[in-house]
């Protein structure tokens, strides 16, 4: 059976936490679960609006109050198969080198 687009709960998604980690990072994954949803959508709409960009600068430019926000969405998406990592070029936040996210299309 295929999984729906942001289900979370499908085999190939790693937990949102590991065993090891402490009680607050399970109570932060059990906050978080209801609206992954909507926050996949989010940062897919983000790349799909700023192609090409690193994560630090997606960001700068969507969520400058939490820059990790986005970022940790990405790497669910790739895996999803929605976005795929781009080559790496010199990112405009950090001046180092960085991979580039782009929108899987079709």
């Amino acid at each position: 059976m295929q999984p729906r687009l942001f289900d979370m709960t499908s085999p190939d998604m790693p937990p949102l936490f590991r065993a090891t980690d402490p009680e607050t990072s399970r109570l932060a994954a059990a906050e978080i679960a209801d609206h992954l949803p909507e926050l996949h959508a989010w940062a897919l709409d983000c790349v799909r609006g700023s192609p090409g960009l690193t994560q630090r600068e997606l960001g700068a430019k969507y969520c400058p109050e939490d820059l990790r926000k986005i970022g940790r969405r990405l790497g669910e998406l790739v895996r999803r198969g929605l976005l795929r990592e781009g080559d790496a070029r010199s990112c405009s936040i950090t001046g180092r080198a960085a991979g580039t996210y782009w929108p899987v299309e079709g």
